[in-house]
């Protein structure tokens, strides 16, 4: 960068040269308008000068920086010119330059005086534009917007609006220009006033509008889907939502090039709020990772040194896996996905144990019964697969393949057989349970299946704790008793819709029937050696002895052929006349059902009926007549009335009369029953009548009824509401 030397002269252009001091009084060193030219002022008597080492060079400054005080001079002058800001210029004549000062927003600078500096090159000069005192004065406010504008001074007359120089509120566009107190018109840059005095210039904003643009994904605003949103404003909040990510790859993230802010960036449903401009936003994707369908957890491929994991995580298996030892499960949750693979037991004894503080998801992708996704023994070697020893153990969609210990072992903790598990061609004749046994804790099996599993007993051996099956297929298994599940102790819990072979009760043990069994499924029972063996499916004679529900809403019954069904309990719905007459029968309902009662067949002389009432005194809860009633226990329903009074007004009737009023008082138990409709009967026609606030209806007879009377002969008026009625009898007179 070329090295500028600036100095100072004051210089006088007659005769004779005149150095006038560096801080020179403006009215000394300055001349006035009438020098204006080309809208310059040419500073002539007397000027400022500045010499320089580079006289080919010219020297260039924004507006902006010019008329601020202590505005630094910028030393890359090459770099600084631009066509869109006015600028300050110092143009070349010879050794010496002519500083030219321009015009500024309408309004013309006197000159310009050095404001500070030393004029090195690390402490250039700076320059300060000075304005006539006289004329008014044109200021602008940013009413909301950011940055400054430098009122203009020395206005008189006509003044051009400037362009905003102001930085628009964010969301924001500059709408024009409000002058002063008036806001009956909007003033655009160029438009000109007439300025009579000082005054204010408001700059004018409208909310911008902006349009949302989405890659790989749609947006949803003001009932409108695309992927392209117009006509939307700062910090709208709109709807978004990922397309389906390619083949191989995985939605991972939303991004944005231009501000806004997501809901939540890491979901494929979110929102976005919109910044203060257009906004382009889309979906970043990432390579897929393979997952554990059951439960979508992602679940990472396992490659480390050990055959299975020490830590607690998601993993999933890359290769067949062989355990010379039993594997404890790590304390925390563990999901070990099999993943098209086997983990073989190859050492005697070698099992999984998932013990205090461990639980152990097994699972696999899809439902295969084949070779694989398995846990099972090699060759020669013994044990169960999987032991539970305080902790919580689940499989799903895997499988206990020729295990000669066993399947599964629940000596305390929790198990649960689930989504089409399998355990099968566990066991041997020897032992207790082929496929499960229960020490102690609780197993569920609610899905999958135990099928040609051998052993001793029952491929279920129940020694304690609770064993529950309500939907799994346990039949066709190979045990000495002939039974699938045998229970020597502990609880055997029954619900759902199970597909059983046999069920061996030791003496004194029950089949708990939990909940209800669907829909009622049919359960046959043989008994065998006065033990008792429950046998899901066949016919024959027996007894429900050894059945217990534990439901107080369901009751176990007997068919002819020995089956035993769980039978809902029907509660009643009695009614009472409560001091009426009649008879009605009582309704009967199974718990939950919603039930119409019966209509009212109850009658009362001179009551009328307004409902029921679980108490008698109507304390209870209230039923209207006919209305739906949720049935959950025995209950009385107490007819309630209400005590009707009705009391003729005094008559005479006349066959001359011009017309005739019949009135009655209504009373409901004891007070004026307002509002209600009353029928009189006035010699066998019939008129309707609505009591006042005090109870009193009244109709009138009129003349051409009266004269069609015969005299002396006796008619009968009749007042009647809700089936209560009162009348009298009266001679006709003349």
């Amino acid at each position: 960068m070329k090295r500028l030397i600036a100095l100072l002269m004051v210089l006088a252009l007659c005769a004779g040269m005149t150095v006038f001091p560096a801080y020179a009084e403006t009215k000394d060193a300055f001349v006035g308008q009438e020098y204006v030219k080309d809208d310059v002022i040419r500073v002539l008597e007397p000027a400022w000068f500045l010499t320089w080492d580079y006289p080919e060079e010219s020297i260039y400054m924004y507006k902006k920086e010019l008329i601020q005080a202590g505005t630094y001079w910028i030393s890359d002058f090459s770099n600084n010119y631009d066509d869109s800001h006015a600028y300050f210029r110092i143009n070349d004549f010879g050794s010496t330059q002519l500083v030219y000062i321009p015009k500024t927003n309408g309004g013309i600078a006197w000159g310009m005086k050095i404001a500070g500096g030393t004029g090195t090159e690390n402490d250039p000069y700076t320059f300060e534009l000075l304005y006539p005192t006289t004329g008014y004065t044109v200021q602008f406010s940013a009413n909301g917007g950011a940055s400054s504008m430098l009122p203009v001074s020395g206005v008189e007359g006509e003044y051009v609006l400037p362009e905003s120089r102001f930085v628009a509120p964010t969301g924001s566009e500059f709408a024009g220009w409000q002058v002063g107190s008036d806001t009956s018109k909007v003033y655009q840059p160029g438009d000109t006033i007439n300025v009579t005095a000082d005054v204010m210039v408001y700059a004018l904003w409208n909310k911008a509008v902006y349009t949302l643009t989405v890659s790989h994904g749609k947006a949803t605003f003001g009932g409108v889907t695309s992927d392209t949103i117009t006509g939307l404003h700062y910090e709208d909040v709109v709807e978004i939502e990922a397309d389906a990510p390619p083949e191989g790859e995985a939605f991972d993230s939303w991004q944005a090039d231009y501000g806004g802010s997501f809901g939540s960036a890491t979901s494929e449903k979110t929102t976005f709020t919109m910044p203060g401009g257009d906004a382009s936003i889309w979906v970043r994707y990432k390579e897929a990772i393979e997952t554990c369908v059951q439960d979508d957890v992602v679940c990472f491929a396992w490659d480390g040194e050990a055959p299975l994991p020490d830590t607690a995580g998601n993993y999933f298996l890359t290769k067949d896996v062989t355990l010379d030892k039993t594997w404890k499960a790590p304390s925390g949750v563990t999901y070990l996905c099999l993943h098209g693979h086997n983990v073989t037991m190859a050492g005697d004894g070698a099992a999984i144990s998932v013990g205090d503080g461990a639980t152990l998801y097994l699972c696999a992708d899809n439902l295969m019964f084949g070779d694989h996704d398995r846990v099972t023994h090699a060759d020669g070697a013994s044990g169960c697969a999987v032991t539970v020893d305080g902790g919580e153990f689940t499989m799903k969609v895997a499988g206990l393949y020729g295990n000669p210990g066993g399947g599964l072992v629940v000596n305390s903790g929790k198990a649960r057989v689930t989504e089409w598990s399998y355990i099968q061609n566990n066991g041997t004749a020897i032992i207790d349970g082929g496929a499960i046994t229960v020490n102690g804790g609780s197993c569920l099996f609610d899905s999958g299946i135990i099928k040609e599993n051998t052993a001793a007993k029952g491929a279920v051996y129940i020694a304690g704790g609770t064993f529950t099956t309500d939907f799994g297929k346990l039949n066709t298994n190979n045990a000495a008793t002939g039974a699938d599940v045998y229970v020597a102790d502990g609880t055997f819990r029954l619900a759902g819709k199970p597909e059983l072979g046999s069920v061996y009760l030791e003496s004194g043990r029950v089949i708990t029937v939990y909940d209800k069994l669907e829909p009622l499924a049919p359960v046959s029972i043989t008994l065998q050696d006065g033990a008792g063996v429950f046998t899901s499916g066949l016919s024959g004679k027996g007894d429900i002895s050894s059945f217990v529900s534990a439901s107080a809403d369901y009751n176990l019954s007997q068919t002819a052929n020995g089956e035993a069904e769980l039978i809902p309990v029907e509660y009643k719905i009695k009614f009472n006349a409560n001091g009426g007459k009649g008879t009605m029968k009582a309704l009967k309902a199974t718990k939950g059902s919603k039930i119409a009662l019966t209509a009212n067949k109850f009658t009362r002389k001179n009551y009328v009926f307004k409902g029921w009432n679980t108490k008698k005194d109507g304390s209870g809860k209230t039923y209207k007549d006919q209305a739906k009633v949720t049935v959950s226990k025995n209950m009385t329903l107490y007819a309630q009335w209400t005590k009707v009074s009705l009391t003729l007004g005094s008559v005479t009737v006349r066959k001359s009369g011009k017309n005739l009023k019949l009135s009655v008082t209504l009373k409901l138990d004891g007070k004026a029953g307002k509002a209600k409709m009353v029928t009189f009967t006035f010699n066998g026609k019939k008129y309707t009548a609505k009591t006042n606030t005090k109870g009193v209806a009244t109709v009138t007879v009129k003349r051409s009824v009266l004269k069609k009377l015969k005299v002396g002969k006796t008619i009968k008026i009749k007042a009647e509401y809700e089936g209560v009625s009162v009348s009298k009898s009266v001679k006709v007179k003349k």
